[in-house]
């Protein structure tokens, strides 16, 4: 072996290196292996065969020849002086070798030795891998077991799951059946709402004719306790409504009559009135005297001269009020002008829903009672203040100290007439139904 060599090289031969020193060596060559192993493992393809290819020989020239011979002479020199030198040392080999296969023995037993530890650590390690395997396999069969038993499970759940979405879409068939039976019903509903509405407007209009008739300050209860109070107050309408009527219609009677010959009339009042301009003109004008005039004369004239003036100037009020202008014209114009109005807004009422006209009227007397409420609340409030104010002024006034008066007999004090409340009853019962024949509201 290479080992003896080397060491029968060094010198002594009985010379052992310690054991220390012979598993340091070897456990040196394992990791030589190791690392060779490793280069290898990490060197390319192209680099492996690279290394495995015969070496590339060299160039022989003359030098080289010369060189080789002479080397080859020298060894055969060298080995010559070897063999004298081995046949010397034969018998020192000898005991050498035997040395030598002592220890070659005994390292060969410590190599056999290691190498049955490994090939029982090898076996243990493929029974614990065999274990591991087993192991695994239970496992594996435990997963699929798992997963059969999950797979059944899902199976279930889907089954469960599809007979819950068809009684799902039963009941949404079902519920979509009722949506409609629902939905008709409440269109049922709805109408019916409807008529009920249109059956209240027409209560709502026959409460509103109702409170109408109710007379202020009272309630309906009270007024319709009595059952001949509406047959009444249909008839005194019924009558009012008739006499209204009648005077339209004879008025409209009149109007028409009078609308054919009005135009010719006025013509001719005015070619009277400038004829008799002219004479007045013609005629000679008489001196007047102011001392002549009487007082009476004089505030009769001023009187009807104020009369006039108060009239037209309600005319022109009356005109502003309804065309929202104003006018230079004579207040019979205006008149005039009013009247055509007048009948033009009457025409008009007869084509316009009665509906809207009685909505309109009624809220236009509603107005109106309510001005005419706090026109009266205020009158009453101004008139009892100055009654306040008149009893404050008389207890305030001092008493008048009257010495040396007369003695007079003793009489009876006189007795305060009671003012006859009756009259101004009458008074302002009249005025309302006036207020109502102008303004009230115009029932058919």
């Amino acid at each position: 072996m290479s080992f003896s060599g080397s060491i029968g090289r060094e010198g002594n031969p009985f010379t052992l290196p310690p054991t220390v020193e012979l598993f340091a060596y070897s456990e040196e060559r394992q990791l030589q292996k190791q690392l060779e192993r490793k280069t290898l493992s990490n060197l390319t393809l192209v680099q492996r065969t690279d290394m495995l290819k015969s070496p590339v020989p060299p160039i022989q020239t003359k030098r080289c020849l010369t060189s080789r011979i002479s080397q080859r002479a020298e060894s055969t020199v060298s080995e010559n002086q070897n063999s004298e030198r081995r046949a010397k040392s034969s018998r020192g080999k000898r005991t050498t070798e035997f040395i030598n296969e002592k220890r070659e023995i005994y390292l060969t037993q410590l190599l056999i030795d290691r190498k049955n530890k490994e090939i029982n650590q090898l076996n243990n390690q493929m029974k614990q891998n065999d274990l591991k395997l087993q192991k695994s396999e239970a496992e594996f069969d435990e997963t699929v077991s798992k997963v059969e038993k999950a797979t059944q499970i899902v199976e279930l759940k889907l089954i469960q799951g599809r007979k819950a979405a068809e009684i799902a879409s039963q009941d949404r068939c079902e519920k979509e059946r009722l949506l409609r039976q629902r939905q008709t019903s409440i269109e049922i509903l709805k109408s019916e709402i409807k008529k009920d509405l249109w059956t209240l407007e027409e209560y709502e209009e026959y409460y509103n004719f109702l409170q109408s008739i109710i007379p202020e300050n009272k309630k309906i209860e009270e007024i319709y306790a009595d059952c001949d109070f509406v047959p009444k107050q249909l008839q005194t309408l019924a009558k009012d409504n008739l006499f209204i009527f009648e005077h339209t219609q004879r008025i409209r009677e009149l109007d028409l009559h009078l609308n054919d010959n009005s135009q010719k009339k006025l013509e001719e009042i005015n070619k009277l009135y400038n004829e008799v301009n002219l004479m007045i003109k013609k005629l000679p004008q008489p001196k007047i005297d102011d001392n002549s005039m009487t007082s009476t004369t004089m505030q009769r004239k001023n009187a009807v001269e104020s009369e006039i003036d108060y009239l037209s100037q309600k005319v022109l009020q009356t005109f502003r009020s309804c065309f929202n202008e104003d006018s230079d014209e004579t207040a019979m114009n205006l008149l005039t002008r009013l009247q055509k109005r007048l009948e033009e807004l009457y025409r008009g009422v007869a084509i316009v829903n009665q509906k809207f006209v009685k909505q309109k009227e009624l809220e236009f007397t509603k107005v109106h009672r309510e001005e005419t409420r706090r026109v009266a609340q205020i009158e009453e409030a101004a008139a009892l203040q100055k009654k306040k104010e008149a009893a404050f002024e008389r207890a305030n006034r001092p008493v008048k100290k009257r010495t040396g008066r007369p003695l007079n007999p003793r009489t009876i004090p006189v007795k305060r007439k009671r003012k006859n409340d009756d009259e101004e009853n009458e008074l302002i019962r009249r005025r309302r139904e006036t207020e109502k024949l102008l303004y009230g509201p115009v029932f058919d």
